[in-house]
């Protein structure tokens, strides 16, 4: 991987994390909010920064999704400081907390310091295992960062290749698809030709994405996935992917098609949007490097945006 690319890999990563530890400790603070009731709520002084954003004096339950408005996360840091002070029982550790930035930390400016790391774990726990590995308990930042010893490790272990067994990409691959797509649609899939993939938008993830929201179809395995815990196998497909890259691999296109598609809802499912937009956009960054060398030794090869230039896949933005 050029430098520039690691480089960026590691700025983006590091903003990432910050902004996800951030937006726990905000959806953790907004629960707090929720289970209140009206009279408390209405005496509550650390509520008065959310004035804007109250309703006829009841506190709104729509916050929990937390919208990227500038304005909003400083009412919310503001009311989230307020609280710490009033009610938060922390006397050695809440010097740490009284200058919380909404700025840096939404924006993924500036690094938590230990101590704050710390003090908000007393409050909010699980707030500081998802700073240093990642959401729902995996080690989301070191597989983001290309850590290729873990990916190994994680990968072997989600697929449950046996010690000292040695995998093909192939049989990794069609591991994963199991965990990911339905057998319905597993059925008519076709990779003899990876040149152009315009369905997009009838993308199989997608549909057993789909099928696993709605849960229309319950009682009929052929539709639904073995288990709808999919964290891992995201996660695993993307080690797959960095290790393909690194040791050149002969199915980065199969590659690239499976996490498309895994970016068209079920990654914002498992983890979140930010983290979906993510590998997204380092999907396409590594692609496109991939690209330049490949198509010098054959100038028909068909550029990431023409393999992926179907209309459905235009609201997608890449980082």
């Amino acid at each position: 991987m050029a430098s520039s690319l690691v480089e960026h890999r590691k700025t983006t990563i590091s903003a990432l994390r910050i902004r996800t530890w951030f937006r726990f400790i905000l959806h953790a603070f907004h629960d707090q909010i929720a289970t209140m009731g009206y009279e408390e709520a209405r005496k509550a002084t650390f509520l008065l920064p959310l004035s804007p954003v109250m309703a006829g004096e009841t506190v709104r339950r729509d916050i929990a999704e937390i919208p990227s408005d500038e304005e909003l996360i400083k009412m919310m840091t503001s009311a989230l400081q307020r609280w710490v002070q009033a009610y938060a029982q922390l006397p050695d550790e809440v010097d740490a907390l009284t200058k919380i930035s909404a700025r840096d930390y939404w924006l993924g400016n500036k690094p938590p310091r230990s101590k704050t790391l710390d003090a908000f774990e007393m409050i909010f726990p699980g707030s500081k295992d998802v700073y240093e590995n990642g959401p729902n308990g995996e080690p989301v930042w070191e597989i983001l960062a290309g850590n290729l010893s873990e990916a190994r490790s994680y990968l072997n272990a989600v697929v449950g290749c046996p010690k000292g067994e040695v995998w093909s990409y192939h049989k990794y691959f069609a591991s994963l698809l199991q965990g990911l797509v339905a057998p319905v649609f597993l059925k008519d899939l076709n990779f003899s030709d990876f040149s152009q993939k315009e369905a997009v938008g009838f993308h199989p993830v997608l549909l057993t994405w789909i099928n696993e929201q709605l849960r229309l179809v319950e009682d009929d395995p052929e539709q639904l996935l073995p288990t709808p815990y999919v964290a891992d196998q995201i996660l695993a497909v993307f080690a797959l992917w960095n290790l393909c890259l690194a040791e050149r691999g002969p199915i980065f296109l199969e590659l690239e098609w499976l996490l498309v598609g895994l970016c068209r809802g079920m990654v914002f499912s498992a983890f979140d949007d930010q983290i979906e937009q993510t590998i997204l956009g380092l999907v396409k960054a590594d692609a496109e490097q991939l690209d330049s060398v490949f198509s010098q030794a054959n100038p028909s090869w068909a550029s990431f945006t023409e393999r992926w230039n179907s209309e459905p896949l235009q609201d997608l933005k890449f980082k």
